[in-house]
C-alpha cells in the first residue's frame, strides 16, 4: 500500500550500500509502513479526519528513504547506526526549522 511512496532509486542505493537481501529489503519496507501507520494513529487532532493514504502522501519525500535506511539498519542489528542517522536527521531538521 504505502510502498509506492518509497523512492526506488534511493531505496536501491540503500539496499546496495547495506547489501540487503530481498527478504531484508521487504522487511524494512514493511517496517516503514508500520512506522507511518503508527504515526497516523497518533496524529494530532487537527489531522483527525485525514485517512492513512492522505497522511502518508503528506510525508516529505526525503523522509521515506531515511525511514527505510533506519529500518534496514535496525534489522541488521545496527541500532547505534540507526540512532546516529536519526539524530543527524533531527539536527538538520532543527536547523532548517530555525530559518
Amino acid at each position: 500500500m504505502l510502498n509506492r511512496l518509497l523512492p526506488l532509486q534511493e531505496v536501491a542505493d540503500v539496499i546496495d550500500n547495506l547489501d540487503l537481501t530481498g527478504d531484508q529489503a521487504r522487511l524494512a519496507a514493511s517496517d516503514v509502513q508500520l512506522v507511518v501507520h503508527r504515526a497516523w494513529l497518533h496524529r494530532p487532532p487537527a489531522k483527525a479526519r485525514q485517512d492513512l493514504e492522505g497522511f502518508a502522501a503528506a510525508v516529505p519525500a526525503c523522509h521515506w528513504p531515511l525511514m527505510f535506511e533506519v529500518c534496514a539498519l535496525r534489522l541488521l542489528g545496527r541500532r547505534d547506526d540507526a540512532k546516529d542517522l536519526l539524530d543527524a536527521a533531527q539536527a538538520l531538521e532543527d536547523v532548517r526549522a530555525d530559518k
